[in-house]
């Protein structure tokens, strides 16, 4: 879960690199292994919240686009860039490379990123919410198998309530 600290949202946390979800660590710990080495894929991001326009859930529960505010880039690559710093600062891996490195990785991790919006749905109290799917594939083995799934959701107020804010 994000925590929030002072204005920042979870989704600029995320997007600069500096998320303060604490299962970097034990994703790390738990395929934690010195000599290994993880390949991050590009994540994938579900529609609407792939594009570089904003979504908002309204009061009335429906989404909407802004196209005046959002990512100076898509949030696919944002986010990914986002994990493999974590990931490479939490420490557990020889090294933590993206899909174009050459370097031989054991491990593969891919993920869905299935929310990534502005809940204004309760107007005092708006929060910008992310939520993704993590795989690790163990390709040791020709067979490539599942080693570690895991869904995360994080939430964190917006103040003051605007689309600047959510930045």
């Amino acid at each position: 879960r994000c925590s929030g600290r002072g204005e920042r949202s979870c989704v600029q946390r995320v997007g600069a690199g500096n998320t303060q979800w604490r299962s970097d660590r034990r994703l790390a710990r738990h395929f934690g292994l010195p000599g290994a080495a993880l390949r991050v894929q590009r994540l994938q991001v579900a529609t609407p919240y792939g594009g570089t326009a904003f979504v908002y859930r309204t009061a009335s529960g429906t989404f909407r686009t802004d196209y005046y505010n959002g990512f100076i880039t898509p949030p696919a690559e944002l986010l990914t860039a986002a994990l493999i710093d974590r990931l490479w600062r939490a420490g557990g891996f020889a090294t933590v490379v993206d899909a174009t490195s050459t370097v031989p990785a054991r491990y593969v991790l891919e993920g869905n990123v299935t929310a990534l919006y502005g809940d204004y749905g309760d107007p005092r109290s708006p929060k910008a919410i992310i939520a993704m799917k993590l795989f690790v594939l163990d390709g040791q083995n020709p067979e490539p198998r599942l080693a570690f799934q895991r869904d995360y959701h994080a939430a964190t107020p917006i103040k003051p309530a605007s689309a600047p804010s959510l930045v």
